[in-house]
């Protein structure tokens, strides 16, 4: 080789692999598996009607990979975790007489690869 060669990055090409397409889908939608995994672990210990059937509520929406075949509640390049009990806040923070569980943040800061902060983005 005489040194000819030159490789210039495409930072539009290096973006939109790096975050979408079906292996980042199917990455972000794992993480939010793992994290409701964890949820789930963490929630054992409650009965089924504690704070309004958390423990049975926790859902995970997979990230869209391709937006002809969108679950309904997912974005392009977004997975969800969470729980859609009305009283998700209350095992979350805690009240005047319970004390904070915590268990959505716990599970999140668990899952390896998740950089989880707390606040306004």
């Amino acid at each position: 080789m005489n040194g000819d060669f030159r490789f210039e990055p495409d930072p539009k090409g290096i973006e939109e692999v790096s975050t979408t397409g079906p292996v980042v889908a199917a990455a972000l939608t794992d993480a939010a598996e793992r994290a409701a995994s964890k949820m789930k672990t963490l929630s054992a210990g409650m009965g089924s009607e504690d704070f309004f059937g958390f423990r049975d509520s926790i859902h995970v929406i997979p990230a869209a990979e391709d937006p002809r075949r969108m679950a309904i509640g997912s974005q392009k390049g977004v997975a969800f975790v969470g729980s859609d009990s009305p009283g998700w806040h209350l095992q979350e923070f805690g009240t005047r007489r319970q004390r904070a569980r915590a268990i959505i943040r716990r599970a999140l800061r668990a899952v390896p690869g998740v950089d989880f902060k707390e606040g306004a983005a």
